[in-house]
């Protein structure tokens, strides 16, 4: 990085830097699949109808009733499994690529800042942030079962994870940010603070990150749904899916202020105003959520604002001791707008019963030898309990209500 004061006078700055940056694996990737986590289920007969006798410990004894068989489903990745063994023809291959590389980032920036008075300034910022590779478990059905690799998806091993149609290999994550921000800021001086700040950007790709804003925000790191199956990264005409991700917000306009009243009372103010997130049509597909339209096919949200206020009161008493009095506002105006669909076409956004489950192998038997699909005749084709949803794409997330916090603290 560099910082270069332009005319030597301390009002001109330029500034910039390029850097690669190296995750650490979260504890969610280890426990839930290196054997921190457990799941035995233990089947026996069930030869009682008084279920209250039933007192049953973990093990294959001490339950009425004749065992049957126990099933682990959470062999760990670090073991050898027999097939990735048989799979990859790799004797001795456990769930995790030989090739495993660490999640990598890169970013560079440049700006300019010049100082307008003593206490103002104006400036101008430039970013621009990529993806060179993730962690993530890669699925592919092996002989009916789903077994899932720990790999850099796109990459490695993870690349043909889909046999029974060659042409869905796994495509790499991609997280490509660009944004441009101009900003005015006055530092606090005559009682007052505050700043102003524009942002034009665009998240564009095919992997939101860490915590997985295709799936509601869930925070699972590097085991969340991205590359659980092929399908899931491909669309109905067997393209590749890209595009918006959930949280881009192209235009985002934040106001900020602080002042000070000379008889003890600070009144802070936040307000913004910003484009809506992209919503795209999902289906589940043998318990997969796919986009079958690609992203944003469903256009926006409207335009989200919101005015949240601070206000504190101070009063001395006598000797160093004060009292502090606070209110949060949160939502001065308790605006209601809406911030998500009911993405799903059919019924139950999580809902196995009304998944599109199909014989295996899953991706030949939704996309064929054509290479592509048609939603809607599948859907009216399925003799299962398949049911379209009648709530499909009518608002179900709204904006927080008002609220108010009110704290008092006595020093002394």
């Amino acid at each position: 990085g560099f910082a270069y004061d332009i005319k030597g006078n301390g009002k001109w700055k330029a500034f910039g830097s390029y850097g690669w940056y190296y995750d650490i694996t979260k504890l969610e990737l280890p426990r839930g699949s290196f054997g921190g986590d457990h799941w035995v289920n233990y089947y026996w007969t069930l030869d009682t109808a008084d279920f209250s006798s039933i007192q049953c410990g973990e093990g294959p004894t001490g339950c009425p009733g004749r065992y049957i068989e126990s099933v682990d489903f959470r062999h760990s990745s670090n073991q050898i499994d027999p097939g990735f063994e048989a799979y990859f023809n790799r004797p001795g291959m456990t769930g995790i690529d030989p090739n495993l590389k660490p999640v990598q980032m890169g970013e560079w920036t440049a700006g300019i800042e010049h100082e307008l008075r003593p206490s103002i300034s104006v400036g101008a910022r430039y970013v621009h942030k990529w993806l060179f590779r993730t962690i993530e478990d890669v699925g592919v059905l092996f002989q009916g079962s789903e077994i899932y690799l720990i790999s850099n998806p796109g990459e490695g091993l993870a690349v043909q994870m889909e046999p029974s149609v060659p042409d869905l290999i796994t495509p790499k994550p991609v997280r490509d940010y660009d944004g441009i921000e101009l900003r005015i800021n006055k530092r606090f001086a005559n009682n007052w603070s505050g700043s102003a700040t524009y942002l034009y950007s665009r998240l564009f790709g095919n992997y939101s990150g860490l915590a997985s804003s295709d799936e509601n925000g869930r925070v699972s790191p590097n085991v969340n749904r991205y590359y659980d199956n092929t399908v899931m990264s491909y669309d109905a005409n067997g393209e590749a899916v890209y595009g918006r991700l959930q949280t881009d917000r192209p235009h985002v306009f934040k106001l900020t202020g602080v002042y000070d009243f000379k008889w003890g009372t600070i009144v802070g103010a936040n307000w913004f105003i910003e484009s809506g997130i992209p919503q795209s049509t999902a289906f589940r597909f043998s318990g997969f959520p796919v986009f079958p339209f690609g992203r944003n096919d469903l256009g926006r949200t409207p335009v989200l604002s919101q005015l949240d206020l601070n206000l504190t009161q101070e009063f001395r008493l006598i000797g160093n001791k004060r009292v502090q009095l606070q209110a949060n506002i949160d939502n001065v105006f308790d605006q209601m707008t809406w911030t998500n669909y009911f993405l799903a076409i059919t019924q139950g956004p999580s809902a196995y019963r009304d998944s599109l489950t199909v014989a295996n192998p899953p991706a030949l038997s939704l996309y064929g030898a054509t290479g592509s699909y048609n939603l809607q005749q599948r859907i009216a084709g399925y003799t299962g309990t398949m049911r379209t949803n009648p709530f499909y794409t009518t608002p179900n997330v709204y904006q927080g209500r008002r609220e108010i916090r009110v704290l008092a603290r006595i020093t002394f």
